[in-house]
């Protein structure tokens, strides 16, 4: 996952498994998701500067990454 902090696009290194993705502000609501595989890119321009969690789940495996948008 990079950049972080990140002002327009994340980017998401996956391999090639398929992974759906949530992005969470600090109050639990989910500001972003999506189903995406491989390399991808989160556009984060229209949310606001904050911290946030993102949610990685790729079947039954689940990582979460603090990210930054500045």
């Amino acid at each position: 996952i990079y950049p972080n902090p990140v002002s327009n696009t994340l980017f998401v290194n996956g391999g090639n498994a398929e992974f759906s993705y949530e992005l969470v502000n600090g109050m639990g609501q989910t500001v972003a998701k999506g189903i995406a595989q491989g390399n991808s890119q989160i556009n984060v321009n229209s949310i606001e500067k904050g911290v946030y969690f993102l949610r990685l789940t790729s079947g039954t495996q689940v990582r979460i990454e603090k990210v930054v948008v500045k």
